[in-house]
């Protein structure tokens, strides 16, 4: 098992290797990791499906070679529960152009991939309150500190307190100086404990219904996005234990969709381009669908 300050030092420092087995439960450090790389590849990135495909790309000849670029394979349960020192040796030996990132969050998949790719493999916890500041601080600098401060003490889980900063990184730097406490939390639904319960557990059960009838109520929907990838990270949580159910219906890649479908339909409705009500509804229905469908699925 790698240690996360080496492959730091190089993700961050411009020189990736070619491939990374990044394991754990912090969804959020990963994602800062993985966006790190894209940018080493100037945004050329690739999601594959499978570890196949990614062999495959690089076992047939052709006339102009792919460009360097990332690429992430999520969750593939069939490459670990075939893996070998034959396959081992596949993929390692594979001439891979860029960087593959192979991304798991299950104990038992994390014990297999230890065993035949642990000189691949570094392990994402989650962070503490002062690294998550220091995170958002280098990556947000134009972000006032009593801002960063607030977002994080109100809020434990990078993800969230990233995906803030990236919405108010967006805003004019004298809006977003002028914020109260107060006006961080009720404008990205970090208080109304209660409200927010309700709408998360309503996501974990899949209870369109309820949530139609929320926002058709006439109540605020705004930071509706906000409540489903705080869900998310709930139900990440619960898939990585041992007592998880599997008839709630949840895996790892119906979390990373419903993630990044949350994101898209906040960032499609924020910029104007879609009425945020029908934008929101749309969202909601697409909890409906058993396995969770992916962004470019629906564009």
């Amino acid at each position: 098992m790698r240690d996360i300050q080496s492959v730091g030092m190089e993700i961050f420092g411009g020189k990736p290797e070619k491939i990374y087995v990044f394991l754990g439960t912090d969804y959020g450090i990963k994602q800062r990791y993985i966006a790190k790389l894209k940018e080493c590849y100037k945004g050329a990135f690739t999601e594959l499906s499978c570890v196949d495909t990614l062999l495959n790309l690089f076992s047939t000849r052709r006339l102009i070679p792919p460009v360097p670029q990332l690429y992430v394979i999520r969750y593939d349960n069939d490459f670990t529960s075939g893996i070998s020192d034959d396959i081992t040796k596949k993929l390692v030996d594979c001439k891979i152009i860029g960087t593959a990132v192979l991304v798991y969050e299950d104990n038992k998949q994390e014990n297999k991939l230890s065993k035949y790719l642990g000189d691949y493999c570094v392990r994402f916890d989650p962070v503490g309150t002062h690294l998550i500041h220091k995170y958002l601080s280098n990556d947000y600098a134009d972000i006032p500190t009593n801002v960063v401060e607030c977002i994080c003490k109100n809020l434990s889980d990078y993800a969230r307190c990233d995906m803030i900063c990236q919405q108010l990184s967006k805003l004019p730097d004298y809006e977003v100086s002028g914020l109260s406490e107060n006006d961080i939390t009720d404008t990205f639904y970090i208080s109304h404990d209660f409200i927010q319960d309700s709408l998360k557990l309503a996501v974990q059960n899949r209870d369109t219904s309820y949530l139609i009838r929320y926002i058709e109520s006439g109540a605020d929907i705004t930071n509706l996005p906000y409540v489903i990838i705080s869900a998310m990270l709930d139900i990440e949580k619960q898939i990585s234990s041992k007592y998880y159910k599997k008839n709630l219906r949840w895996t790892f890649q119906d979390v990373y969709n419903m993630t990044e479908l949350a994101y898209y339909f906040l960032c499609k409705s924020r910029s104007g381009y879609l009425n945020i009500k029908d934008a929101y509804t749309i969202l909601v229905i697409l909890l409906r669908y058993n396995p969770i469908p992916k962004v470019e699925d629906i564009i």
